[in-house]
């Protein structure tokens, strides 16, 4: 299975200018490796930046979010017409941060 899934952001400050420069996007591949379980591995990326104005001080601040890893799935009923399952991942999360005041 070749998944692709795009994400809506919420994060929110308040009195900040908020902007998604790219969305949660992530793909993923899975293979079946037996009736029941299917193991595979997936790649996403977000980034985003905030600009905060109030009476003491400006700030600007960018977020670039990569995450990486494998999951797994147990599939509770694999038929043509329906596939129930539930999985879990574990991955590495990088995440690259600049801030300045202006």
């Amino acid at each position: 299975m070749l998944n692709l899934r795009y994400g809506v952001s919420s994060f929110y400050v308040s009195g900040s200018e908020y902007k998604t420069k790219i969305p949660p996007l992530e793909g993923s591949y899975e293979k079946m490796i037996s009736d029941k379980f299917s193991v595979g591995g997936f790649i996403g990326i977000f980034k985003t930046e905030y600009f905060v104005s109030n009476e003491y001080y400006e700030l600007s601040s960018s977020y670039n979010y990569l995450n990486i890893g494998a999951m797994g799935d147990y599939h509770f009923v694999n038929t043509d017409e329906f596939n129930a399952y539930v999985g879990g991942k574990l991955g590495y999360v990088k995440l690259k941060t600049k801030t300045e005041m202006i």
